[in-house]
């Protein structure tokens, strides 16, 4: 097909995906073209189906109707007030800028001829793509080690949300830090005072954090109040429980909205997927899912070091 190069680009890792339902959107004037409202979920998860509460897809848009990457899917028909689309966004962490790479896309082949004849023929299977990235700028995030941690299974938490605990009271709660064996721990919120709720979720897990002391840390991330280890690799790991303390009140019990705990996550070295946008100037480019397939650092005499990576494309690739 083609091979588009350019000077500046940026590689993210794909983290996590999170599952959203009928989020709101706008069309663009009457172009049949809706963008989900919420700028954080705009990038799409590939793997999750896109649905729509109503009409029907302008298959000949993107990737049937779906732009993954800029969270827009397009219809049939104009005026749709009250679209809503289900799917999951994509959480990214950028690990590295480029400046310079070379987009080579192309229609793979394969031979179809039969026995006897005297030419060779060949049919299109499908679209390629692979990517070539010089010079980009090196970060130790690039070695794409991951944290494990757990989440609660709550939603819409903020940080000033209540958490519906107590004040002026003693809570137990366990902890298994990177497989090292269960503690239990306590916490005993303060007495609320003027401006000051001791339930909110920054005064619980400011709290909970200085009881981890710094082998693991606690956050809202997605809505959802998450304990992380600070450690990275594939022993990195936590296990949330309640505690069974004599002196106090089992934690999460009292916590509003809490039935269970999400399934753990356990932490990754060397995961490989990558989000990579590409800029032929300063406005327009490529936006692709690949999976990285070489790397190589070398020194010249008398020149700087230089790195280069190589990708392969896994999925659509989208003008931008």
């Amino acid at each position: 097909m083609a091979i588009k190069t350019g000077k500046v680009g940026k590689l993210y890792t794909i983290r996590d995906s999170t599952a959203f339902t009928t989020e709101a959107t706008t069309e663009d004037g009457t172009s049949k073209i809706y963008q989900i409202d919420d700028t954080d979920m705009r990038v799409w998860d590939i793997n999750t189906t896109v649905v729509i509460s109503t009409g029907a897809f302008d298959k000949s848009y993107y990737d049937n109707g779906v732009n993954y990457f800029e969270g827009k899917v397009k219809l049939l028909t104009s005026g749709e007030v009250g679209l809503t689309v289900t799917g999951a966004s994509l959480t990214l962490n950028e690990v590295a800028k480029c400046f310079g790479w070379a987009l080579n896309m192309t229609l793979e082949t394969g031979e179809d001829t039969s026995l006897g004849e005297e030419w060779k023929s060949f049919v299109t299977l499908g679209k390629s793509g692979g990517v070539n990235i010089s010079r980009y700028r090196y970060d130790e995030r690039f070695n794409l080690s991951e944290n494990g941690y757990q989440e609660s299974g709550l939603e819409d938490k903020t940080l000033k949300t209540d958490t519906g605990i107590l004040e002026s009271n003693t809570y137990y709660f366990e902890i298994n830090i990177d497989g090292a064996g269960a503690s239990e721990e306590s916490i005993t919120t303060l007495a609320n005072s003027t401006g000051y709720n001791a339930s909110d979720y920054d005064n619980v897990i400011d709290l909970l954090n200085a009881e981890v002391t710094g082998d693991a840390l606690f956050e809202i991330v997605n809505g959802d109040l998450r304990c992380t280890s600070t450690s990275v690799g594939t022993g990195s790991s936590i296990a949330l429980a309640n505690g069974d303390g004599t002196s106090g009140d089992p934690l999460f019990n009292d916590v509003t909205g809490w039935t269970a705990f999400q399934t753990a996550v356990v932490g990754s070295l060397n995961t490989n997927m990558f989000l990579l946008k590409l800029y032929e100037d300063a406005t327009y480019g490529y936006i692709c899912n690949a999976i990285r397939t070489g790397l190589a650092n070398t020194k010249a005499v008398g020149a700087l070091d230089q790195e280069a990576t190589t990708f392969q494309v896994t999925s659509q690739i989208a003008r931008f």
